[in-house]
């Protein structure tokens, strides 16, 4: 399933960097969203090593609780300003941030010290998932969404499936994509 998913994510950035033409390809979002539907059984709550599977358990709180899904969040660039700016313009929710990659952003594996103040600033949480592979970071990020979120806004790079495989099943909140760089 991993190397699958490797396959896909490969294939989803060579196209998003190498622009083909599709914005999307139902042969391969289907394979990701067919293993998404299978995360549970896949990879269930308690893997065969005894180990939970269970993340962070975002603050209670009794606002609105919005999380944004990021694949990285850097220094410079759009979306990491835009999810920063909308945290600080909307005090009616608490907003927390779920970090997907575990690549290193822009030389660094810093998250900007202006997003975590917006984040701490509105009462939420800033996660960053684990390097333990595709399937157990979607798991976890599932898990975190079903547990305490009421809206999902999701800011990843076109070859991240984390999302896909963790929003695959119909006992989510609602979940948006924000393309802040569609033009």
């Amino acid at each position: 399933v991993e190397r699958a998913l490797s396959r896909i994510q490969m294939a989803a950035k060579f196209a998003w960097l190498m622009p083909t033409g599709r914005y999307a390809d139902g042969r391969l979002d289907n394979v990701a969203l067919e293993i998404g539907q299978e995360l549970d059984r896949i990879l269930p709550r308690a893997n065969p090593r005894g180990r939970t599977l269970h993340g962070p358990t975002l603050p209670t709180d009794s606002r609105r609780k919005v999380l944004h899904v990021a694949t990285t969040v850097n220094d410079v660039g759009g979306h990491t300003r835009l999810i920063a700016n909308w945290i600080r313009n909307d005090r009616e929710s608490c907003h927390s941030v779920v970090i997907t990659a575990t690549w290193i952003n822009q030389g660094r594996s810093v998250t900007p010290d202006w997003l975590e103040g917006a984040v701490a600033e509105s009462g939420g949480m800033l996660v960053r998932l684990p390097s333990d592979g595709v399937v157990t970071r979607a798991r976890w990020l599932r898990e975190i969404v079903q547990a305490n979120v009421d809206m999902v806004m999701v800011h990843h790079h076109p070859s991240d499936v984390v999302p896909i495989l963790a929003f695959a099943v119909g006992c989510c909140p609602p979940v948006a994509i924000v393309d802040q760089a569609a033009h």
